[in-house]
C-alpha cells in the first residue's frame, strides 16, 4: 500500500524534480550539522574572493571565509524559518479559519472582515513595519512572516469547514455527544490535510523568498550569521569580480523556492486526479 501510495507521488515529474531540488539542499544542511569543511565566520584577509578550488569547492567570499561553509550553515536558516512561520502561521490561520467556517454568523464575519484588512497590505510591506516596531531579530523576522501567511491558511481551512460542518459524519458525532473541538479537529480537521498541505509548502517557499529578500535589505538575519540572501546583497559589489560568489546563493534561493514551488503543484496534481 505504501508502495503504491510512493510511486503515485513520484510518478508526477513536477513532485519528483521539486522534491529531489529540495532533498539536495536538505541533504547539505544535515551534512553541516556534523561536518564543515572550514568555520564559516573565519576571516581571511589573503584569501578574500578566490575562484573555487580543490580547498574552496564554492571559493571564498570579500573577507576570505569559505562560501560552501556559509552555505551549509545558510541552509539551516532557510529551513528554520521555513518550518516556524508554516507551523506558527498554519496554526493561527487554521484555528482562525476553522471557527469561522463552522461557527458562521458574527465570528466567521468578525475573522473574515480581519483576515481581508491583513491583505489590503502588502506582505512586505507589513513585514517591515512589524520589524520596525518589534526590532530586528530572528524571533521578530519569524512573527512577522508568519503574520503574512496566516490569510492563506485561513482562507482556505475556512472554506473547507464551511463545505463539511453540515456533513452526514458531523452530524453523526453531534448525535454521538462529541464536542465542537473534537468534532473540528478529528472530524473535519483530517478532510482537509491535502489541501493544506499544498498551502503549506506555498507558503514554506513564500517565507524563504521573504527572509531572502529582508535580509537581502539587511533587515532579516544579521552578520556574521549566514543567509542567503545576505550573501546575496554582499555579492552584489563584486559581480564583475568574481561572479561566481553572485551566481551561488541566487541559484540556491532559486532552486530552494522552485523546489517547494514544484512540489506544491505536483501535490495539486496528485489530489485532483
Amino acid at each position: 500500500m505504501k508502495k503504491n501510495r510512493l510511486k503515485k507521488y513520484f510518478s508526477n515529474r513536477n513532485f519528483t524534480l521539486g522534491f529531489i531540488m529540495v532533498s539536495i539542499l536538505f541533504l547539505l544542511m544535515v551534512v553541516g550539522f556534523f561536518y564543515l569543511p572550514a568555520d564559516p565566520n573565519k576571516i581571511d584577509v589573503l584569501k578574500e574572493l578566490l575562484p573555487p578550488s580543490r580547498e574552496n569547492l564554492l571559493g571564498t567570499d570579500q573577507l576570505g571565509r569559505d562560501i560552501l561553509s556559509r552555505v551549509m550553515v545558510g541552509s539551516r536558516i532557510s529551513f528554520f524559518i521555513g518550518f516556524c512561520v508554516v507551523l506558527c502561521g498554519g496554526l493561527l490561520g487554521c484555528t482562525l479559519g476553522g471557527a469561522a467556517g463552522y461557527y458562521g454568523g458574527k465570528i466567521d464575519s468578525i475573522i473574515t472582515k480581519i483576515i481581508d484588512t491583513q491583505m489590503a497590505f502588502p506582505g512586505v510591506l507589513l513585514a517591515l513595519m512589524l520589524i520596525a516596531v518589534f526590532g530586528n531579530s530572528v524571533q521578530n523576522l519569524i512573527l512577522a512572516l508568519s503574520v503574512m501567511s496566516v490569510p492563506r491558511f485561513a482562507r482556505m481551512s475556512r472554506s473547507g469547514f464551511l463545505k463539511y460542518r453540515n456533513s452526514e459524519f458531523v452530524k453523526a458525532a453531534k448525535v454521538k455527544g462529541a464536542s465542537d473541538l473534537r468534532i473540528m479537529i478529528l472530524h473535519i480537521f483530517p478532510n482537509l490535510l491535502q489541501e493544506l498541505s499544498v498551502t503549506a509548502t506555498l507558503s514554506f517557499s513564500g517565507a524563504i523568498m521573504s527572509e531572502a529578500g529582508l535580509s537581502y535589505l539587511s533587515l532579516g538575519i544579521q552578520p556574521p550569521t549566514p543567509s542567503f540572501g545576505k550573501m546575496l546583497s554582499e555579492a552584489q559589489n563584486t559581480i564583475l569580480t568574481a561572479g561566481w560568489y553572485v551566481v551561488i546563493p541566487a541559484a540556491l534561493i532559486t532552486m530552494l523556492v522552485l523546489g517547494f514551488n514544484l512540489i506544491s503543484d505536483g501535490l495539486n496534481e496528485i489530489y485532483r486526479h
